[in-house]
């Protein structure tokens, strides 16, 4: 299902850290002692439990087997957050020492420009977000969106767990007025029509073990049906439902001193009720394997798969469900199966950020009611800058080569990827 809310709110999940290079893989002592505490200092506007929350989970641990990239990795997982140094002190109260941190904070209130350029279609917009809002590492974020195509205008709020036993929450609301079109595998446009769109949503989520999150989702949609010209291929009725989203995700966060990589995988059940056209099931399977070859060097595997058996056509999914590039921005299916493989390398470092160039070959099995079955493979490449200081991507650059296809794309962004 195409929602909007989410691809607004993953910017939220793009947030990727730029920072400090430390020599040493581990602190060095002569003698085993035993973490008792922590402290984190240079803090302005986050709350204090907000920073040391992540880093609770070295109490009790040895200091031989405490590896700065781990600390590291920690506290660059806020994403508001920038390590500057860590060591290790003696506990005043002499039983055992203390894990000291010092970082700064990025900056987390920002408009959000919001641009893409592609073959053909420009779209554009801007918001604004609080990235850290409260001091409470939440976010708040606000913004339209314009096209050929119509736009659309979105609010929504997220609230962390933070170290309570309370789940983390969030809220969104997105209206949509627009020309909606499919395309196939070439980017030519064999559906057409226009829809007037709202949706609101509830979300809950809980972590433990610093590894393990379960996340509950109920949502409420419309979606309306309006006249536009040169219709093709219209869906037989509109659609008005709700739905609840069950999932469950795996994650490890690693830093090398260049990129914050993870190793993770999520499966999310969907149940979509429909009050005036079929209701469905929707199974949905996310993996990431990124490993750091050597620091500022790392290997990227990314699989997908979506299945939703009965979906109508005023529901079915983009390509980005699965996380594929290689297929056209409107492309639509019921069902994906997909796989990335690549290298990410950095080509340059500086004060405020990072420069890197990603390069992956895909494959991508899709299955539609108009398309059928069919296999794409191609080459994606990515020219990206983030900021180190500013909790979002800044640009990208990247091209794409279906080669089943033998179509090619240039894709520019500013803010982030919509």
């Amino acid at each position: 299902m195409r929602k909007t809310s989410i691809l607004i709110l993953l910017l939220t999940a793009l947030l990727l850290k730029a920072g400090y290079v430390f020599s040493q893989n581990s602190i060095n002592i002569e003698e085993t002692e035993t973490i008792t505490g922590i402290t984190v200092t240079g803090l302005k506007r986050t709350k204090q439990h907000i920073a040391e929350n992540p880093l609770k989970k070295f109490i009790g641990m040895d200091v031989s087997s405490v590896h700065t990239d781990d600390v590291m990795a920690a506290v660059h997982g806020t994403g508001i957050l920038e390590p500057l140094s860590v060591e290790i002190t003696d506990d005043p109260a002499g039983n055992g020492s203390i894990l000291h941190v010092t970082v700064s904070e990025k900056w987390s209130i920002f408009p959000i420009p919001m641009i893409r350029v592609s073959s053909g279609s420009f779209y554009g917009g801007a918001g604004v977000m609080d990235a850290n809002a409260f001091g409470l590492n939440d976010k708040l974020v606000a913004g339209a969106m314009f096209g050929k195509q119509g736009w659309m205008g979105m609010g929504g709020y997220i609230h962390t767990q933070g170290n309570s036993n309370f789940p983390g929450w969030n809220v969104t609301a997105v209206y949509n007025n627009q020309e909606r079109v499919y395309t196939d595998q070439n980017d030519g446009v064999y559906r057409r029509f226009g829809v007037n769109s709202i949706t609101a949503s509830l979300g809950l989520n809980y972590s433990f073990l610093d590894l393990i999150s379960l996340s509950l989702g109920f949502g409420f949609f419309n979606e309306e049906l309006k006249d536009i010209d040169n219709p093709r291929m219209v869906p037989a009725e509109s659609g008005m439902g709700l739905r609840i989203r069950p999932g469950i995700s795996i994650r490890k966060n690693d830093w090398d001193g260049f990129f914050l990589s993870q190793k993770s995988a999520g499966f999310t059940y969907g149940y979509i009720y429909g009050f005036d056209f079929p209701s469905y099931h929707s199974y949905n399977f996310r993996a990431a394997y990124e490993q750091s070859i050597i620091p500022g060097f790392r290997l990227l595997f990314h699989a997908g798969a979506l299945y939703e058996p009965g979906v109508t056509p005023l529901f079915e999914s983009s390509p980005s469900s699965v996380g594929i590039n290689i297929l056209p921005r409107d492309f639509s299916a019921r069902h994906y199966a997909g796989a990335s493989l690549g290298l990410e390398k950095s080509l340059l470092k500086f004060k405020f950020g990072l420069i890197s160039l990603t390069a992956a070959y895909q494959v991508v099995y899709s299955d539609g009611p108009v398309l059928d079955e069919q296999l794409d493979h191609g080459f994606f490449s990515a020219l990206r800058i983030y900021m180190s200081k500013v909790a979002m991507p800044a640009l990208g650059l990247a091209y794409t080569y279906n080669a089943a296809a033998d179509q090619h794309d240039v894709t520019f962004n500013i803010g982030m990827s919509f």
